[in-house]
């Protein structure tokens, strides 16, 4: 009994070690530089990033009108129980109030996003945009592809 009881006990630290891990996810190397002042979202009104941790926000770079970020949001726990998400940000240039994002909570998966006049997709370092490259989408950052 002992040793089941033993056992459970550090099942159970392990997943707590896990569940509490940093949000910087190797995946995506953008988020393993310092913060710059060109990585912080203009302020703005809007919704689209009222719950992102501003420390993580990193500027990808522009396409077709629109400012693009990569950040973490810290989730809610009735919503997000298992940590941080994922987030694409998309800022209308000259326009900080005009702001959409889309969030994932697997941090090392790719994302996607629309928005006007562009398709977006967020991807890791290792992910291969060669057929993508061929079917015409542009590799703005290492982590984000347009059409």
């Amino acid at each position: 009994m002992r040793r089941s009881a033993t056992y459970f006990f550090w099942v159970l630290v392990l997943a707590l070690l896990v569940g509490c891990s940093s949000t910087i996810d190797p995946a995506y190397s953008v988020f393993g530089v310092e913060q710059a002042t060109a990585d912080k979202i203009p302020p703005g009104d809007s919704a689209a990033i009222a719950d992102l941790d501003p420390g993580s926000t990193r500027l990808l770079g522009e396409f077709s009108g629109y400012t693009f970020y990569a950040a973490y949001a810290p989730g809610r726990p009735e919503t997000t129980p298992f940590g941080p998400m994922l987030c694409l940000i998309a800022v209308l240039e000259g326009s900080p109030d005009h702001a959409a994002s889309s969030c994932s909570a697997g941090v090392s998966a790719e994302l996607g996003m629309g928005v006007p006049g562009a398709e977006l997709m967020l991807v890791p370092d290792t992910f291969n945009a060669s057929a993508l490259i061929e079917d015409g989408w542009t590799r703005v950052h290492q982590n984000l592809l347009a059409l």
